[in-house]
């Protein structure tokens, strides 16, 4: 499923950039479904406020869009994980079930949740 590894793909980046540094920065980035199978949106909030431009910049290249809020609209569940440093939230939209998700959050120890 190409929203899962492109999802999880922009979280390990991020994970790698966003630590250390005084965490301040939030933002959310939203990938389209013309870019993947199903639209999804990464939410992170206390990202180290010197990382969060590079951040952004690994949203936009990734092929998303940096947005003020993920929508709530087909909402099929959310797996909140934190590093270091920063909580991120993957939030999943479309046609993809709620378990296949919620397996993938677990197996990479998030907390999976049916709505924001």
């Amino acid at each position: 499923m190409k929203t899962l590894s492109t999802l999880f793909a922009l979280v390990l980046c991020c994970c790698a950039i966003g630590c250390g540094g005084s965490t301040s920065g939030n933002f959310d980035c939203l990938i389209a479904a013309s870019q993947t199978s199903d639209q999804g949106c990464l939410m992170y909030t206390g990202v180290a406020s010197s990382s969060v431009s590079s951040a952004e910049s690994a949203c936009t290249s990734s092929g998303g869009t940096v947005v003020s809020s993920c929508p709530t609209a087909n909402l099929v569940g959310c797996c909140t994980t934190t590093a270091a440093s920063y909580t991120d939230e993957a939030c999943y939209y479309g046609s993809g079930t709620a378990s296949t998700y919620e397996s993938a959050c677990t197996s990479a120890s998030g907390t999976w949740a049916t709505h924001m």
